[in-house]
């Protein structure tokens, strides 16, 4: 009985592993992101399992280390993984291009994140991202980032 039962744990334990190898690697999705802005300055792509600490978040960008963080536990399928990492990179490429404020600056808080020149680059990306067959979604950068089908 108890070999059945290590077994059992063993088969699920090994599942659950199975399904999270089947999403892409941070160095899978970095070198996707790559191909479409090859010239980009350096950044780190950071996949996370577990919960974030807001529940709809699908990722961020984090511009003071160049960090793009995912959430994959709320991101369904690899169209929503490629969409929220380009929508991050979008962000990435944004704020290597323009002067924005940073962090603790006066304009902060109340600056336009999601403003035309971002939504410009967030578009071409997508355009060239579907292209290349990175991204097979439908979406724009008007369309709905938080609204990903259930």
């Amino acid at each position: 009985m108890k070999k059945i039962i290590l077994i059992a744990i063993f088969v699920l334990a090994f599942m659950g592993c199975d399904i999270m190898y089947n999403n892409p690697t941070e160095t899978e999705l970095k070198g996707a992101l790559l191909e479409l802005n090859p010239a980009t300055p350096d950044f780190s792509v950071n996949v996370r399992y577990g919960e974030p600490e807001w529940e709809k978040i699908l990722g961020f960008y984090k511009a003071e280390t160049k960090d793009i963080f995912l959430f994959l536990v709320n991101l369904k399928t690899e169209d929503d993984i490629m969409f929220a990492a380009i929508h991050e990179f979008a962000h990435h490429v944004h704020s290597t291009r323009y002067v924005l404020p940073k962090k603790g600056e006066d304009g902060y808080k109340d600056y336009e994140w999601h403003n035309g020149d971002f939504q410009a680059i967030m578009d071409g990306l997508l355009r060239d991202a579907k292209g290349k067959g990175i991204y097979k979604g439908d979406r724009t950068a008007n369309g709905g980032f938080i609204e990903l089908e259930a």
